[in-house]
């Protein structure tokens, strides 16, 4: 069958689980590049599965800035682990990791015996959608893939599909758009928007000044509200929004409800709502919460709405049900942070939203790595 979803998905080892398994065997000492916020997480999350860092790497321009420790080195000091495994401390994109690997044959003048790994992305739990998930979940996928709208979100999503099981992103990286911008705006806004832009998940601002930079270049005045829970980015979007007259800075995280939640409050993109056991509340802090609708009774109409809250994402969807019905505004949500997001939230737009009659694309923007950061949205 020409439509049929599951002839278009290959079977293969996640290129993850076998890295993951290869340190878990070495006998070689394990270092890192980086020594950012990035390669914390990374750290904690390979140190959470038996995988232990000896020794973190940095350019050498940095070293000198920063607090000497003695597992801390410059790049010139990685002729002392010249039979060791390197992982990639850093966000980077392929072209970066080329650019490492030259750096390092350099040292060396000749082929080096370092091992170079990437896992791309540390925000995960490398909980990945694997083959047997994609069979028990066929319905729902195959009901997504016929309601989106053009080809190219097709293939968008087939490829998805099979850099999450493989772990290879080359055939889904082909698909990405050709500009950094952290959504397509040019989809999105294909019809000027009528009513306030709602930013939610405004990370450190970046978005924010590239939206109003955007909406004056094709003379929109419309307001954009940015929500940010994260005590530390706030501060950091409060900074950089300050002189944007477009721009109202919020401290709220949107959900479904107005009130309080707990909040895994790290500082960087992976701050998020959690959901503890009882026993683990005393580890996170509490935040407020509003919902869409709440936004649009205090703010007024809601034009577009931007989403990028780390899995909570339909909660906030259902909390602005009614404004969302009552007019119709554009929708660019991320679908990835949990595994079902690929077929709850664009089912639960189409069910939901029916009379809004909305058409469902599928993209990945160029900012994104490897298999994350795919975009839905709904215009």
């Amino acid at each position: 069958m020409e439509n049929s979803l599951i002839r278009q998905i290959n079977y293969k080892k996640n290129k993850f689980y076998c890295q993951i398994q290869h340190l878990l065997k070495t006998n070689k000492k394990i270092g890192m590049y980086g020594n950012g916020i990035y390669a914390g997480f990374l750290s904690d999350r390979l140190k959470k599965i038996g995988i232990n860092i000896d020794y973190f790497v940095i350019d050498d321009t940095y070293y000198k800035y920063q607090n000497k420790n003695e597992s801390v080195y410059p790049t010139s000091g990685l002729c002392d682990f010249k039979d060791s495994i390197l992982i990639i401390g850093f966000e980077t994109i392929v072209e970066k990791e080329e650019e490492l690997k030259n750096k390092i044959s350099k040292l060396y003048n000749t082929e080096p015996s370092i091992e170079i790994i990437d896992f791309e992305h540390c925000y995960i739990d490398w909980d990945f959608i694997d083959y047997k998930y994609i069979l028990e979940h066929l319905n729902s996928l195959q009901s997504v893939y016929d309601c989106l709208k053009d080809d190219y979100s097709r293939k968008v999503m087939v490829e998805y599909l099979n850099a999450c099981i493989s772990g290879e992103s080359a055939a889904l990286c082909v698909l990405k758009t050709d500009h950094l911008h952290d959504y397509e705006y040019d989809l999105l806004f294909r019809n000027k928007p009528v009513g306030n832009i709602l930013e939610c998940g405004a990370f450190n601002g970046k978005t924010a000044v590239e939206l109003s930079d955007y909406l004056r270049g094709i003379d929109c005045h419309n307001n954009i509200i940015s929500l940010e829970p994260d005590d530390h980015n706030y501060a950091i979007l409060a900074e950089k929004t300050k002189d944007l007259n477009n721009v109202k800075p919020l401290k709220y995280g949107v959900h479904e409800k107005d009130g309080k939640i707990f909040f895994d409050s790290n500082g960087g993109q992976g701050a998020r709502i959690v959901y503890p056991a009882k026993e683990n509340e005393d580890e996170y802090e509490s935040i407020d919460t509003v919902s869409i609708d709440t936004l649009a009774e205090k703010y007024g109409n809601v034009g577009a709405i931007l989403m990028d809250i780390e899995g909570s994402e339909l909660a906030a969807l259902k909390g602005g049900k009614k404004e969302i019905l009552k007019n119709r505004p554009t929708l660019g949500v991320r679908i990835y942070h949990l595994k079902e997001d690929i077929f709850t939230i664009p089912i639960f737009i189409k069910e939901e939203f029916k009379t809004n009659n909305y058409d469902i694309y599928f993209r990945i923007n160029a900012n994104s790595r490897g298999i994350l950061d795919m975009t839905l949205y709904a215009v």
